[in-house]
């Protein structure tokens, strides 16, 4: 994912660079150019475990060379499992009648029981975002 988030961060014009830098800035509540897990929740993103999976050298903190795969997530609007909140890594399901549903395996395994309950159940299997990327670069 962070190799996928490099090369998305390196293509965009210098404009949308400077907002993702700007964004990173203003979740750095303390200013001291990290990110820590407290500062990550309280601005709205998911669960725990997905900082773990953005930390990527474990230090518990987050700069901005590992907040690049979660602007990747954010922009893309794709990533996040919306039944458990995980990072959609491998193949997920979409539901195809609203297009704003993405689910994991587990989550797709458990469909019937997800809560808060989707309406629809109508889904089909996608390919997640970073395999169209790398196969770009």
């Amino acid at each position: 994912m962070q190799i996928a988030a490099a090369l998305y961060y390196e293509r965009l014009p210098y404009a949308l660079q400077q907002e993702h830098r700007n964004l990173f800035q203003g979740l750095d509540k303390s200013g001291d150019g990290r990110i820590g897990k407290v500062e990550l929740l309280e601005a709205g993103y998911p669960k725990k475990s997905f900082f773990s999976f953005l930390d990527n050298d474990g230090n518990g903190l987050l700069d901005f060379e590992e907040c690049k795969s979660l602007f990747f997530l954010t922009k893309n609007k794709a990533g996040v499992c919306d039944g458990c909140g995980e990072p959609l890594l491998e193949s997920y399901y979409g539901c195809v009648e609203c297009h704003a549903f993405d689910i994991c395996a587990n989550c797709y395994g458990a469909r019937n029981k997800l809560h808060p309950v989707h309406p629809h159940s109508n889904f089909v299997k996608r390919r997640p975002m970073t395999s169209s990327v790398m196969k770009n670069s």
